[in-house]
């Protein structure tokens, strides 16, 4: 649900940005000077561990560059009252991209709570949200991702860009990305060290000949403290030629 001065769309790439996720899909909140505008959640069962939502704001800016003196609350209702946890300033975003956030919700765990999403507007009309995430927060997680382009010239070299991101608290050391074609092993990269929240992309180069028709693509992260192991394997990428 929302409420408040303004009103909460979905935006698309129509608006000229790109979902985080993929998706063609984000919120998209068009406030008014006259007062915030808010989204509120369902109720929501927290964990007993750590519970924490991870979110991501895209940094707007205009031809002018502008500065985004918006901002964004997020708060908790539990029993009736309402919690703020965190504001976050857009003035320290990084412009046209989304920026990710994580709040802990340790202090309600095992409750029953929704989460409120305000927005103040104070520069440009929308502020926008993408990949709302209540998850744990963990200390040791690694995510990984493939891309790589859909189509290629015969023999043509092209590279696979494998992503390794740490989204756990602390330093991931000495672990593994695996890179497979098909079901075959292209090539196993040994990382002895990334910190939390770095980023880590390695470029294989690959080629497809006249015997095959496409390439399936996907690679695994071996790290034996992670603690969610459910994303350490990626989604498979087809290229064709």
């Amino acid at each position: 649900s929302y409420g408040g001065a303004g009103q909460l769309q979905l935006g698309s790439a129509e608006l000229g940005v790109e979902a985080y996720d993929g998706d063609d899909s984000y919120y998209a909140v068009k406030g008014t000077g006259s007062g915030p505008t808010y989204m509120e959640t369902g109720k929501i069962k927290l964990s007993d561990l750590n519970p924490m939502v991870k979110f991501y704001i895209y940094g707007i800016i205009n031809e002018e560059g502008t500065v985004d003196e918006n901002q964004t609350i997020v708060s908790v209702v539990c029993d009736g009252v309402e919690t703020e946890l965190k504001t976050i300033n857009h003035s320290d975003l990084t412009p046209d991209e989304w920026n990710e956030q994580k709040v802990a919700l340790t202090d309600f765990k095992g409750k029953v709570v929704t989460l409120k999403f305000t927005t103040v507007t104070n520069t440009y009309t929308y502020t926008l949200w993408d990949a709302i995430d209540i998850r744990e927060d963990l200390s040791y997680d690694l995510t990984a991702s493939v891309t790589a382009p859909a189509t290629v010239a015969t023999d043509e070299e092209f590279n696979v860009e494998v992503t390794v991101k740490n989204v756990g608290r602390e330093d991931a050391e000495n672990f593994k990305v695996t890179l497979y074609r098909d079901e075959d092993v292209v090539e196993t990269v040994d990382l002895t060290i990334l910190g939390a929240d770095e980023t880590e992309q390695l470029l294989i180069p690959q080629t497809i000949t006249l015997k095959d028709t496409q390439a399936a693509y996907h690679a695994v992260v071996t790290f034996d403290a992670d603690e969610d192991p459910v994303n350490n394997t990626t989604d498979k990428v087809v290229v064709k030629r």
